[in-house]
C-alpha cells in the first residue's frame, strides 16, 4: 500500500474508510457505553480460545511432537492474522496516504529558534489575556468550566476545518472517557484511538485543561489522520476555531507547551528566559497539570516509549515518538502558506 499512496487516498481513505466510519458511527457509535470495554471482553475470550486450542493440540496422543508444535503455532498465528488485517482495513492503511504537507501544499522551512522564541513570547501574552477573560489569576480551572456538549462542539468545528481542506468527514467520531482514572496515564499516554472500535479515548484522570486539546487530537485520528504531529496540529486548530473560550485556551496552551518543549531542547537559554517571564497564573496552570499527572506515575515509561517509537517508525513516521513536536513546524508552515491564526 505504501508504494501507491494515490490509490490509498482515493480507494481506501475516500472509499472504504468512509464506509467504515458511516456504518460504525450510526450503529455502535450511538451507544452510551464505550465499546472498548466490550472489546476487552472479546479479547479475553479470544485468548481463552487460543489457550484452549493449544492445550488440545499438545494433549493429542495420535500425533508426534513436531505436529503438536506446528498446530499450536497455527492456533496462535491464525487469530493474529485476523487482528492484523482488521487493524489495517479499519484504519491502519491511512498511514500510507500522501503526506499531510503535500496535500496542504506546504513548503519546507528551516527551524529558526529566534523566531520561535519571539512567537512563544507572543503566544504567552495571548494566553494570559485569554485566561483573564475566563478566570481571575488566583483561581484554578475546574471541570465545571468545560462545556457540557464539548464532544459535539469539537466535532462540529473539526468537521468544518477538515471539509475546508477538501477532505471527507463521513460519520461522527466518538471520544470516550476511559476509567478507572490513570489507566492510560500510567503508560505515558493521555489518549488513544482504537481502530477495532473506531473510537477515540481520553483518560478520565486528565486535568481539566488537557481534555479539549486531547479530545480534539484523538478525534483527528478518527477522521483518518495518523501522524501524531498532524493530529496535534488539527486538534490545536479545532480548539482555536471554537467559540468556547475554555476550548480556545486549552488548544493554545497545548500548542504553547510544545513550543516550550522545542525551545528547551534546541535553545535552553531562550527557554529559561521564557520561564522567568511567565505570568503567575499560567505558571499555576502548568503546575496544576503537573500535579494532576503526578497522581498517576508512569509504569515502565522507557519500554512504552521504545515500543511506540518502533511502531511509528515501522509505519513511515521517520521521527518516531518525537513526531508529536511537529506541531511547531506545521503551524509555522501553515502561517507561511498565507493562513492567519486568530488567537
Amino acid at each position: 500500500m505504501g508504494q501507491f499512496p494515490f490509490l490509498v487516498d482515493t480507494i481506501y481513505y475516500k472509499g472504504i474508510f468512509q464506509i467504515v466510519r458511516a456504518v460504525y458511527d450510526h450503529t455502535l457509535g450511538l451507544l452510551p457505553v464505550p465499546m472498548v470495554y466490550v472489546l476487552f471482553l472479546i479479547l479475553v475470550w479470544v485468548i481463552a480460545r487460543i489457550l484452549d486450542n493449544i492445550w488440545k493440540q499438545i494433549t493429542r496422543k495420535e500425533v508426534n511432537v513436531i505436529q503438536k508444535i506446528t498446530a499450536s503455532i497455527i492456533a496462535v498465528v491464525n487469530p493474529l492474522g485476523y487482528i492484523i488485517f482488521a487493524f489495517y482495513a479499519l484504519w491502519g492503511w491511512n498511514y500510507q496516504r500522501t503526506s499531510f504537507e503535500q496535500r496542504m501544499e506546504f513548503t519546507e522551512i528551516k527551524p529558526d529558534t529566534i523566531a520561535l522564541y519571539r512567537e512563544t513570547l507572543e503566544v504567552m501574552e495571548v494566553l494570559y489575556e485569554q485566561r483573564m477573560g475566563i478566570l481571575d489569576d488566583s483561581m484554578h480551572f475546574e471541570q465545571e468550566l468545560l462545556p457540557t456538549n464539548m464532544e459535539s462542539e469539537l466535532r462540529e468545528v473539526q468537521e468544518k476545518l477538515i471539509s475546508s481542506w477538501g477532505e471527507p468527514t463521513t460519520g461522527r467520531v466518538r471520544i470516550r472517557k476511559l476509567r478507572p482514572s490513570g489507566i492510560l496515564l500510567r503508560i505515558s499516554t493521555s489518549g488513544v484511538y482504537i481502530p477495532f472500535v473506531c473510537e477515540g479515548h481520553v483518560d478520565a484522570g486528565l486535568h481539566t485543561l488537557q481534555f479539549p486539546f486531547t479530545m480534539a487530537h484523538e478525534m483527528a485520528h478518527g477522521y483518518g489522520y495518523t501522524d501524531e504531529g498532524v493530529c496535534n496540529f488539527v486538534g490545536f486548530l479545532t480548539c482555536l476555531q471554537s467559540e468556547d473560550k475554555v476550548l480556545n485556551y486549552s488548544g493554545l496552551l497545548g500548542y504553547w507547551r510544545y513550543q516550550l518543549s522545542h525551545l528547551r531542547t534546541h535553545a535552553p537559554y531562550s527557554y529559561n528566559m521564557i520561564r522567568r517571564q511567565m505570568p503567575d497564573a499560567i505558571r499555576m496552570d502548568l503546575n496544576d497539570i503537573a500535579d494532576q499527572m503526578d497522581k498517576y506515575p508512569d509504569l515502565f515509561p522507557k519500554v512504552r516509549n521504545a515500543v511506540y517509537d518502533s511502531y511509528l517508525k515501522s509505519h513511515g513516521v521517520k521521527s518516531g515518538i518525537a513526531n508529536y513536536n511537529d506541531i511547531v513546524r506545521l503551524v509555522a508552515q501553515y502561517k507561511q502558506s498565507g493562513e492567519v491564526l486568530d488567537f
